[in-house]
């Protein structure tokens, strides 16, 4: 009876160990890396993709997100990223010359690899009739700040 009790304990441990060993050596999975226009996008890609992503902005909060200028940093980080998600419309004017420094087409509008925000949004504000800069700040496209409706995040 001993025999036959130490023997499941034998064969357990060699099933534990064997299952332990898959993980000790498996490769770890490689994270997601996700660069996105705004630090807003950046959160909601890090809050839906939890521990498989690694996610940056180029715009800091600080700062007019219509007047950024990125650095070479950042197209270098564009350029080792797997997804790119911007807000799209006309809100980063500074987009398409960043995108080109990358050698990154994949990562132009219509590309595979890149996300637009607005092409899911019922745009707002959309301009009409003759447009002139007496109307003060205007946006062509529509209202590019959608995501400033908590709706619109989700």
């Amino acid at each position: 009876m001993t025999t036959m009790i130490n023997s499941i304990w034998i064969r357990t441990g060699i099933l534990f160990l064997c299952f332990v060993s898959n993980f000790a050596f498996a490769e770890p999975i490689k994270k997601l890396t996700i660069v996105t226009t705004i630090s807003t996008f950046a959160d909601i890609a890090a809050s839906v993709g939890g521990e498989y992503v690694e996610t940056s902005s180029i715009a800091s909060p600080r700062f007019n997100t219509h007047f950024i200028e990125p650095k070479p940093t950042d197209v270098l980080r564009l350029k080792r990223a797997d997804l790119f998600i911007h807000g799209g419309l006309d809100l980063e004017m500074w987009r398409d010359p960043l995108v080109n420094a990358s050698g990154r087409p994949d990562f132009r509008v219509g590309g595979e690899r890149q996300l637009d925000v607005s092409s899911s949004v019922t745009l707002l504000d959309l301009p009409s009739g003759p447009l002139s800069r007496a109307s003060g700040d205007i946006h062509l496209y529509g209202n590019p700040h959608y995501w400033q409706d908590p709706k619109n995040g989700l």
